[in-house]
């Protein structure tokens, strides 16, 4: 496996650990710091990636949340995590 494979695969298990285990205090900001190291690493492999356009969105959802107050909601929290989580996994199929 190529080194961003592997960070990527980390961040959709450190995603997933984390949602299924303390999704009540899963915060929408440790859902945006991931998206961003994944947007980091996937800009040293593919600088022009889809995927990035898509993690981009999810972070503008993070920062739409923020803005609303209604960060701390389950159902938005879990659209932003969905977001991250399919981003990530699209490219990781494309390029792998």
């Amino acid at each position: 496996m190529k080194d961003t494979e592997v960070n990527l695969m980390n961040l959709l298990e450190k995603l997933d650990r984390t949602a299924i285990y303390t999704i009540g205090e899963y915060t929408m900001t440790e859902i945006q710091k991931i998206t961003e190291k994944a947007i980091f690493i996937i800009k040293e492999h593919k600088s022009e990636s889809e995927s990035i356009d898509k993690l981009n969105g999810a972070i503008k959802l993070s920062d739409k949340f923020h803005k609303e107050n209604s960060y701390k909601k389950i159902d938005n929290i879990m659209i932003v995590l969905r977001s991250a989580k399919f981003a990530i996994e699209s490219f990781l199929h494309k390029e792998f």
